[in-house]
C-alpha cells in the first residue's frame, strides 16, 4: 500500500508533567494525600486537636491506623494541657481516656523548671521541695474531720470572732505588738503580722496546752534552748518504753509532738501531730510512752519513731527540736 495514500494520525497533546493530584502509590496510609492542589499540606495552618480540643468523631466512623497512630501522638503532646486544665475530660480526635486513667493523673506530681513560686496557680499546686519544684494537679484534700481536727478549727474560729470583740485601744495593741514580728519567710520574703494574726497566734498556743486566751497581747519572752538532748527506747520483753533525756527541767507548757512510726530507713518525720505537754523529769528522762501509744498505738521493732519538742511560753512557741530512734528487738 502506497505511503502517500495513507491518512495522517491526528496529533496527541503530550501528557502534563505534573498531574492535577497525587496517585494512590505518594498517599500516606490511610488514603489521606501530603500536599492539595495547591502544593501547601493538607495540615497547613492550627489543629484543634494540638489544645487538647479535638472533635469527637460520629458514631460508627472508622478511623485509620494511621489516623490512630496520630491522636496516640497528640495525647502525648497534649499531657501538658491535661496537666493544665485538671480533671476535665480533654478529648482528642476518636479517643476518650477512661476514668481510671484520669484519676491516676490526677495524682501525678511533677518535678519542673521554673521561677520560684509556691502555692495555687489555677488548677495546679506548686510547693518547693527538697530537690526543686514540684507541681501537681489540684484536689481537693480528705477531710475526715477527726477530733484534733475539729478542736484546732473551733478555736481559730473562736479566737477570730473575739478579736471583733475587743476595745479599739485593746485591738490598737495588739496591731502595734504585731508590728514587731515578722511572719514566716516565704521563698525569702516576709512582713509584719497584723494585730488580728498575732492574736490569733497566741491565743490558740495558749488554748493548745489548756490555759485562758488573754485581751492584752504579752511581751515576747526570750525563748531559750530546751534542756533535752536524745529520744531513747528500750524493749524489755516486749514492753516498750519511749523517754526522753533532759539536762534539766523544761518549762511549763513545753510541747510534744510526734509522727506514726516510720521505716527506719527514713531520717525525717512527715504528719507531725501535737500529743499533748511535757511533764517533769525523774532521774533525768521524762516518759511519752503513754501519749504516743495513745495516739499510735504501739509501734513494732525495727521502726523507727520521730518526736519533737518545742517551748510555749505565753503563747508563743520557740523552735522546735526534733529526734529519732529505732525501736530496738527484745533484750
Amino acid at each position: 500500500m502506497n505511503s502517500e495514500n495513507r491518512k495522517p494520525k491526528a496529533e496527541r497533546r503530550p501528557k502534563p508533567e505534573t498531574r492535577k493530584g497525587p496517585d494512590r502509590a505518594t498517599r500516606l496510609p490511610g488514603g489521606i494525600a501530603p500536599h492539595s492542589e495547591f502544593g501547601i499540606r493538607i495540615s497547613f495552618g492550627l489543629r484543634g486537636s494540638a489544645f487538647g480540643l479535638g472533635l469527637r468523631p460520629e458514631r460508627g466512623t472508622g478511623l485509620s491506623r494511621h489516623t490512630r497512630q496520630e491522636n496516640s501522638v497528640l495525647r502525648e503532646i497534649t499531657f501538658g494541657a491535661r496537666s493544665l486544665f485538671g480533671p476535665q475530660r480533654l478529648a482528642t480526635a476518636g479517643s476518650r481516656a477512661p476514668f481510671h486513667h484520669k484519676h491516676k493523673e490526677r495524682k501525678k506530681r511533677m518535678k519542673i523548671q521554673d521561677v520560684p513560686q509556691v502555692g495555687k496557680l489555677g488548677l495546679t499546686v506548686t510547693w518547693p521541695a527538697r530537690n526543686g519544684l514540684i507541681r501537681r494537679i489540684l484536689a481537693i484534700p480528705a477531710n475526715p474531720r477527726t477530733g484534733p481536727q475539729l478542736v484546732i478549727r473551733q478555736n481559730l474560729a473562736s479566737q477570730a470572732a473575739a478579736y471583733d470583740q475587743l476595745t479599739d485601744a485593746q485591738q490598737e495593741a495588739w496591731i502595734a505588738a504585731a508590728a514587731q514580728i515578722q511572719t514566716k519567710p516565704t521563698l525569702g520574703q516576709s512582713g509584719p503580722m497584723t494585730g488580728l494574726q498575732l492574736f490569733t497566734k497566741v491565743n490558740c498556743a495558749i488554748l493548745a496546752i489548756g490555759g485562758t486566751p488573754v485581751t492584752a497581747p504579752p511581751a515576747k519572752p526570750l525563748l531559750e534552748l530546751l534542756p533535752i538532748d536524745a529520744l531513747e527506747i528500750t524493749n524489755a520483753a516486749g514492753v516498750i518504753t519511749l523517754r526522753l533525756h533532759t539536762t534539766g527541767s523544761p518549762p511549763d507548757g513545753t510541747m510534744l509532738r510526734a509522727c506514726a512510726p516510720q521505716n527506719s530507713g527514713w531520717r525525717r518525720g512527715v504528719g507531725y501531730r501535737l500529743l499533748g505537754t511535757l511533764g517533769s523529769p525523774v532521774s533525768n528522762y521524762i516518759t511519752i510512752t503513754p501519749a504516743y501509744t495513745t495516739r499510735f498505738g504501739v509501734p513494732a521493732v525495727d521502726t523507727r519513731v520521730f518526736v519533737s519538742v518545742n517551748a510555749n511560753v505565753d503563747g508563743y512557741e520557740g523552735i522546735p527540736l526534733a529526734f529519732s530512734a529505732r525501736v530496738p528487738t527484745s533484750a
